[in-house]
């Protein structure tokens, strides 16, 4: 069967504004539970191995998310972490989101937090717009297929193209790595910092929408994590890409979302030296 017809430019455009505007209402929530003026607490917490923890936060900056995507997109699915927000049907069109990326660091007043978007096509097994908003520094990156990668400081009213850097040697590079919360993916993640830190310039560690952000906008060089969770992946692939990078597993086939291995960087001949010296991938 011949897959459908790709969404037009037009359409792309459209659903990237709609990603914008969700990922922007929810930062606003989760400024305001940052800065004191509504009160966090936690509401429910997963099984022990898992680690999640559940705030006041989650919830009320997911239902600003879902909301706006909600209206904008009713006949789309909305995959997103808080299950009482989540609206499955098997749809062609499915968004990934992730309301607080980073929901420890929120918890512990830090701002190493942040809210994601990105819309699928299964039928074509395409992404087709993102967008990450964080909050704290004011940072919102966009991106629609093939229309490039995008950037806005909503402080200081910057705006231009993201890009990734062009460092091409492991040496040299600054690598954010992180990995999923199960005891094993931990002791995996904790193997590949070993063989990083001692082979790159710097390693660092924030969460997946402060990485990719970053990494779009050229201020890391790669991201190493694990975890099947699209929506703390899909808005990153697709930024990462349209910003000149490579998203892939760590067996350097291209990353699909319930993928458990990520591999994203500048696309320099960086992204195989880390196959080879860090993952340990002929």
């Amino acid at each position: 069967m011949p897959k459908p017809t790709r969404a037009t430019a037009r359409q792309i455009d459209a659903w990237t504004r709609f990603a914008k505007a969700a990922v922007l209402a929810s930062g606003k929530v989760l400024l305001g539970f940052h800065l004191g003026r509504r009160t966090d607490r936690d509401v429910a917490k997963g099984p022990r191995a898992s680690r999640d923890i559940q705030t006041a936060a989650d919830l009320a900056s997911a239902a600003a998310l879902v909301r706006v995507i909600g209206r904008a997109c009713r006949g789309h699915d909305l995959l997103v972490e808080e299950e009482q927000h989540r609206r499955e049907s098997g749809a062609r069109f499915a968004w990934h989101l992730d309301s607080l990326d980073g929901t420890v660091f929120h918890r512990k007043g830090s701002a190493l937090f942040g809210t994601m978007a990105a819309l699928e096509d299964r039928a074509r097994g395409e992404l087709l717009a993102a967008a990450i908003y964080l909050p704290c520094t004011g940072e919102l990156v966009w991106a629609g297929l093939g229309r490039g990668a995008w950037r806005l400081n909503t402080i200081h009213k910057r705006k231009g193209r993201a890009h990734v850097s062009r460092t091409n040697r492991i040496g040299e590079a600054v690598v954010a790595i992180h990995s999923s919360k199960p005891p094993a993916r931990r002791r995996e993640g904790g193997r590949v910092y070993a063989r990083a830190i001692t082979s790159c310039r710097e390693c660092c560690r924030a969460g997946s929408a402060v990485d990719y952000a970053q990494l779009a906008c050229g201020q890391v060089d790669a991201v190493l994590a694990n975890g099947r969770n699209a929506w703390d992946h899909a808005a990153g692939a697709l930024l990462v890409r349209e910003a000149g990078g490579r998203f892939t597993d760590w067996d350097n086939r291209a990353w699909r979302p319930g993928a458990k291995h990520i591999l994203a960087s500048n696309g320099t001949a960086l992204h195989s030296a880390l196959q080879k010296r860090v993952l340990r991938r002929k």
